[in-house]
């Protein structure tokens, strides 16, 4: 499985890697093996790419926790 840490949809942002951690654990229940997950870091590009200052991408990385 491949995800990322976070993603904007529109003005929300999504907290991809907990929701795949929930789809894991499903496939888990119900006698699915998932061997290994990649998890991409992209909040922080996402804070570069909008020209945060460091209070703008700190602030991102709060409401992402």
């Amino acid at each position: 499985m491949i995800t990322v840490d976070y993603a904007y949809r529109g003005e929300k942002l999504l907290k991809l890697k907990a929701i795949t951690d929930q789809a894991i654990n499903r496939c888990t229940s119900l006698g699915h093996k998932v061997e290994s997950c990649i998890v991409v870091k992209h909040l922080p590009r996402l804070a570069a790419s909008m020209n945060c200052t460091n209070g703008e991408a700190a602030h991102l990385e709060e409401v992402a926790n």
